[in-house]
């Protein structure tokens, strides 16, 4: 009787969330500009135990249509690393934090509190191709049934006032450049070879001509 009995205390938690967007950084420059689309079927997940793979029990969520996504049931109280499942092709270009696993946020996550805008940028290398034909009536445009293709023709891709790939036309007067990152300015350049009979040979397309070589 009389008597007190004090620190009867109750201490709850609840769950933690994690939200943000996945887009396709079509510029390649690090940020989610306006125009750039959400990346749908992109699995986030919380890496608890430190190995980078998505493990089962481990809070995920994959991304919506519009590239958006929400992890919930994250415990809190506990820092943890959060990837993004990489896909072949693609480059992370967004956050800047990366390691041998992918890009990430490291996060400590408080009970209630949702983390917003945890958002994960990506590009696919850009291509660019052709074709090298012979404008028999000058017109400065390929005719069907009129001009035809030249194969074996020297064409270079210079970018930053260097040259950085180079190939030749096929049979078919095809030629390509492959694995190039978006967001650059890429020039074209045709090399007149000196051993293509009928030189000296007169540049119709593109307009304005800047002739061979350039």
């Amino acid at each position: 009787s009389g008597g007190a009995n004090t620190g009867n205390d109750f201490g709850n938690w609840t769950w933690a969330t994690k939200s943000g967007t996945k887009f396709e950084d079509l510029n390649a420059n690090g940020a989610w500009d306006a125009g750039e689309p959400g990346l749908e079927n992109w699995t986030i997940f919380v890496d608890q135990n430190g190995n980078g793979t998505p493990d089962t029990g481990e809070p995920s969520a994959v991304t919506a249509a519009d590239g958006s996504y929400t992890i919930n049931q994250i415990q809190p109280g506990v820092g943890y690393r959060i990837y993004e499942v990489q896909q072949a092709g693609w480059t992370c270009s967004f956050p800047t934090d990366s390691d041998a696993f992918g890009c990430y946020y490291d996060e400590l996550f408080v009970s209630g509190q949702p983390e917003i805008g945890n958002d994960f940028g990506n590009y696919e290398p850009a291509e660019i191709d052709g074709y090298k034909y012979e404008d028999v009536n000058r017109n400065g445009s390929y005719d069907d049934t009129v001009d035809g293709y030249l194969e074996n023709w020297p064409i270079q891709l210079w970018q930053g006032g260097a040259m950085i790939q180079s190939t030749t036309t096929s049979a078919a007067g095809y030629f390509e450049f492959t694995g190039l990152t978006p967001g650059l300015t890429y020039e074209l350049r045709e090399v007149c070879p000196s051993t293509v009979p009928g030189e000296p040979w007169t540049q119709t397309e593109p307009t304005p001509t800047t002739g061979c070589g350039s």
